[in-house]
């Protein structure tokens, strides 16, 4: 599964802006009481749905010492702790004065760390190392996220079945999506390139620079200065392709302003106090997936040649609601591959003037005993607008990145 599992931000969609404040809907008490209802009720059916499918849930840690090398996102440090305040806070130290403990635990309070992008890399160091199905929910951090459909700090469900190929995941998707919505998923299944086509006229495999810059102008699109051909690729598909995609924005659906509405969204059902998720959803869920990506997108899947003899990565995306809300892949599993990406990663990123990160050796050594498998990630947050009919992420956050 590649890391990148949320969409380019677009550049007009302003981090915390005074107009997105002014736009936000205001929560009341019961609003937000309801919203964490749903999300307990959500997780609870995830993890019954897993559990039968004899997956075992882990935890993994949420700061690490490497991070993602992929160029276009930005990982939160977490500040190392300098050993002079260490000895404010030990309660016991040795002859010297210094805590104690041996020199290893006192370089690991010392070192710089990372606040998780993505579960992935511990999750497949387990894979490797217990060869049986996992899944976890986390919380992920990503900096400079902040819109209408993006929270610097989000929840994440992660999943790797063994031995599986892709469509084995497809099919736990669309399962567990009818289970947690109780209604039919329609997907519509459409590569990358004949998305990009059908809604730019563009080729993405073969876009220059100058042609997206021509098309943007245009099509009176604001982009950032300087970005390289794939950030090029990435912004167009985010303003122009996923509008479009998983049936874009149903009409009618019910707003929680609407008095006759705040009944549903503030009280339980069910025996077991369950809000209802689904009120707003219409009669099927119309999804779109999105496969066989551009190979600079491969992160950490396989890639493979297609019919028509192009290389392209094996991973899907699925849409609801012109909204992210998995990605999936066929995940590389040969080491020297992987570590010659996080090294190509830090090179660009080293062209594009950002920091290059530090790259998870514990993986590469990892995958050595990786066996063939394939994974997902699912953004939480995001499906709970879609089955809530919510249109800002702010909406499903008790306390947003603005309110923390």
């Amino acid at each position: 599964m590649s890391a990148s599992d949320y969409p380019t931000k677009a550049p007009n969609e302003a981090r915390g802006s005074a107009s997105q404040d002014s736009e936000r809907p205001a929560q009341s008490a019961g609003d937000r009481q309801a919203i964490a209802r749903r999300r307990s009720a959500l997780y609870q059916q995830i993890r019954e749905f897993f559990w039968q499918l004899d997956f075992c849930e882990v935890e993994t840690p949420l700061i690490s010492g490497a991070a993602s090398t992929e160029p276009h996102l930005a990982s939160i440090a977490a500040s190392p702790w300098p050993k002079s305040e260490l000895l404010q806070y030990s309660t016991e130290t040795d002859q010297s004065g210094e805590p104690e403990g041996d020199s290893q635990t006192h370089s690991n309070l010392e070192r710089a760390g990372f606040l998780i992008t993505s579960p992935e890399y511990p999750m497949k160091r387990l894979l490797a190392e217990w060869q049986s199905p996992i899944f976890q929910i986390t919380k992920c951090f990503r900096a400079l996220e902040q819109s209408s459909r993006h929270n610097p700090e989000f929840s994440m469900l992660e999943w790797y079945r063994p031995h599986a190929k892709l469509e084995a995941i497809e099919a736990d998707l669309i399962r567990m999506l009818k289970s947690l919505s109780g209604r039919p998923v329609e997907v519509e299944r459409i590569s990358y390139a004949a998305a990009f086509l059908r809604e730019t006229g563009l080729d993405p495999f073969t876009l220059s620079i100058d042609e997206a810059e021509a098309f943007a102008t245009r099509n009176q699109l604001s982009f950032p200065e300087n970005l390289d051909r794939l950030g090029w690729v990435d912004l167009l598909f985010s303003l122009k392709v996923e509008p479009a995609l998983g049936a874009a924005e149903p009409e009618n659906l019910p707003k929680k302003s609407d008095p006759e509405n705040s009944a549903e969204l503030g009280e339980p059902i069910g025996e077991r106090g369950q809000c209802s998720a689904t009120d707003a959803l219409p009669a099927s869920l119309k999804a779109t997936l999105i496969h066989d990506f551009l190979p600079e997108q491969a992160s950490l899947a396989q890639t493979q040649t297609d019919e028509s003899g192009r290389t392209v990565a094996l991973r899907f995306e699925l849409y609801l609601r012109g909204l992210e809300i998995a990605n999936a892949a066929s995940e590389l599993t040969d080491p020297a591959t992987q570590l010659a990406r996080f090294e190509a990663d830090n090179q660009t990123r080293r062209e594009l003037g950002l920091r290059p990160m530090p790259i998870d050796h514990n993986l590469i050594a990892a995958m050595q005993s990786l066996p063939p498998c394939s994974g997902i990630a699912v953004g939480l947050d995001r499906l709970l607008m879609v089955l809530g009919g919510f249109k800002q992420i702010s909406e499903v956050l008790l306390f947003d990145a603005t309110r923390a």
